[in-house]
């Protein structure tokens, strides 16, 4: 059984979560140098 808009919305959620998550890193390398 597949649900195409399903899972584009799931990874299009992932995707802002793992952006995110880079603008996090991002930030927190910077802080420290």
């Amino acid at each position: 059984y597949f649900e195409p808009d399903a899972s584009e919305i799931t990874s299009l959620a992932e995707l802002e979560c793992y952006e995110k998550f880079l603008l996090d890193l991002t930030a927190h390398c910077s802080q420290r140098m």
